[in-house]
């Protein structure tokens, strides 16, 4: 980006903001607002098919999320600029190039061209410990993740006092054993689990 364009994305943001103020993205821990791949706060990095170091931050290593460029061309997660930088006004460029520039808070700027090939890029359902064997662009996982039949869910009867986590595709089978079902009293109509299945004798 020319000094000249770069003068001029500043004082579009108008007084007290920032470059990085301007990206579109929300400050909360729902993830990105474009699309829906959605890395929360917590979430661990979805496995890339083909690894390749340019979708991964240069501060925390790990995937870019809501990623912003420096002056001299790296990428950085918009959170990790402030963490890098901490009580200092500007540091080098974590990089660590011959031709790498000071990144402050006032000249990094969106990405959002960068934004949508991230989400292009093929990774594994985090499902595949499980025996999932789909590959998804990333932008469409979170929509694949609620629906994946080998996702860990809680038993149906959790509030009944089960505690078993059962894939999604196993829990109609799971139902039709677990201790924590409800049964009823052929003689009272009384209700109980499963498990505490008594005979009663007729008097």
């Amino acid at each position: 980006m020319s000094d000249e364009a770069g003068a001029e994305a500043n004082l579009s943001l108008g007084v007290g903001r920032t470059a990085a103020d301007s990206l579109p993205f929300k400050d909360n821990n729902s993830g990105a607002s474009s699309g829906n791949y959605s890395l929360q706060e917590g979430d661990e990095d979805p496995t890339l098919v083909v690894h390749d170091e340019k979708y991964f931050c240069l501060v925390h290593h790990g995937l870019l999320k809501d990623p912003i460029q420096t002056s001299c061309g790296h990428r950085l997660c918009r959170k990790c600029v402030d963490v890098y930088l901490g009580p200092n006004e500007s540091k080098m460029c974590p990089a660590g190039e011959e031709d790498c520039m000071e990144v402050r808070r006032d000249n990094v700027y969106p990405d959002p061209g960068f934004w949508r090939e991230i989400k292009q890029v093929l990774v594994y359902c985090p499902n595949k410990h499980n025996g999932c064997q789909v590959k998804i662009k990333l932008g469409k996982l979170e929509a694949h993740k609620l629906e994946c039949q080998y996702r860990e869910v809680l038993c149906p009867y959790a509030s009944r006092g089960c505690v078993a986590e059962v894939l999604l595709k196993d829990v109609e089978e799971h139902k039709k054993g677990c201790g924590y079902r409800p049964m009823s009293c052929d003689l009272c109509g009384f209700e109980f689990n499963a498990k505490d299945k008594q005979v009663r004798v007729k008097d």
